[in-house]
């Protein structure tokens, strides 16, 4: 049925004009027909206008939710929160975010009670440390943030690393057994013998040497821009005899002989980890040009290269690590083929 806008009577759905007053009826039908399309379009325009303003919020949260991750992922983040555990001896959160690229260097809680211990004695070194993760410090850095990976795909993971510290041990006599708080970490064969001990974190250690006739123990502190400490032991017999007269000093003769000593033997690299962990600008910064040329062929070194240089062939025969390898002919790893090209680049 269709009623007639004019007067209101409801008449047949096919009817073109209106029964009672005559007038057509096929405007009626446009009007509705138009009153349904505006209609249509309206809801039409109102989802649309739901779904943008739903993208809108997505984005915006996203957006947000990148910014606020982004800035407690960031280096200035990890250096803080390396700072805040620092001072509150949260052994824990250091032993995680403190990753050394040296993967010989362990974080725990040895290590990290002589950091303390240093710290204690020391208490400017907080100072320094904050300044050397702003990279305003003078000299090598103590600590420095570095890449470690990636976060949730997104975000780059920072680490804090730190530089290696190395006792080189020698005692009087031999043989000593040398403790490092009171854990034995080595013994030396005799008086000439010296063992080098590391890499250790920044820190106050103690070591002992001990032998069959005396022990003597002392404290030495590791930090600063040197990076090998070498700790003198007195374990020699201790002469308790009272001291003798002037008369009889006189008739006292002492004969000295002659004794043909070995070279000194060393046992240090002078970058330990050039065999397995490709080398950044840190872990060359500061070497003299002859330190650099020994870096790198100290990574030949390693596999027993008998080198043609005289002054070279002489360095590593007094290296305790290195031996004589006439088989060798120079090959080496990806890793350290590329140590070598970028040692040789600063050269």
């Amino acid at each position: 049925m269709t009623n007639c806008k004019n007067c209101g009577h409801r008449n047949k759905s096919n009817a073109e004009l209106c029964l009672k007053c005559g007038d057509p009826l096929q405007q009626s039908r446009s009007h509705q027909a138009a009153d349904s399309s505006r209609n249509k379009s309206g809801k039409l325009s109102t989802a649309k206008i739901g779904i943008l303003a739903g993208l809108i919020i997505l984005v915006t949260v996203c957006f947000t939710g990148y910014q606020l991750l982004s800035k407690k992922y960031s280096e200035a983040a990890a250096a803080d929160e390396f700072k805040q555990a620092l001072i509150q001896r949260d052994k824990q959160t250091l032993k995680q975010i403190m990753v050394p690229q040296d993967t010989r260097m362990k974080i725990n809680d040895q290590s990290l009670e002589a950091l303390f211990l240093l710290i204690d004695k020391n208490p400017s070194l907080l100072e320094d440390i904050e300044l050397s993760l702003e990279n305003e410090a003078l000299g090598d850095e103590i600590f420095f943030t570095r890449k470690n990976g990636t976060k949730f795909l997104f975000f780059d993971q920072y680490v804090i690393d730190t530089k290696s510290y190395y006792a080189v041990l020698k005692s009087s006599v031999g043989p000593s057994t040398v403790y490092l708080n009171d854990r034995e970490i080595g013994v030396l064969e005799s008086g000439e013998d010296k063992i080098e001990f590391g890499p250790l974190l920044l820190g106050s250690y103690t070591f002992k040497g001990v032998s069959d006739e005396k022990e003597d123990e002392l404290t030495i502190d590791l930090a600063g821009t040197k990076d090998r400490f070498e700790v003198s032991m007195n374990t020699g017999k201790t002469n308790d005899k009272k001291e003798e007269s002037q008369e009889q000093k006189q008739e006292t003769v002492v004969v000295y002989k002659e004794v043909e000593t070995s070279k000194p033997s060393y046992s240090y690299y002078l970058i330990p980890y050039s065999d397995y962990a490709y080398l950044q600008f840190e872990d060359i910064k500061g070497m003299s040009k002859e330190e650099l040329r020994l870096a790198r062929n100290e990574i030949y070194a390693r596999h027993g290269y008998i080198f043609k240089s005289k002054d070279l062939q002489n360095y590593f025969d007094r290296q305790a690590w290195y031996t004589r390898n006439p088989n060798y002919k120079g090959d080496l790893t990806a890793v350290e083929e590329h140590n070598v090209n970028f040692i040789k680049s600063f050269e």
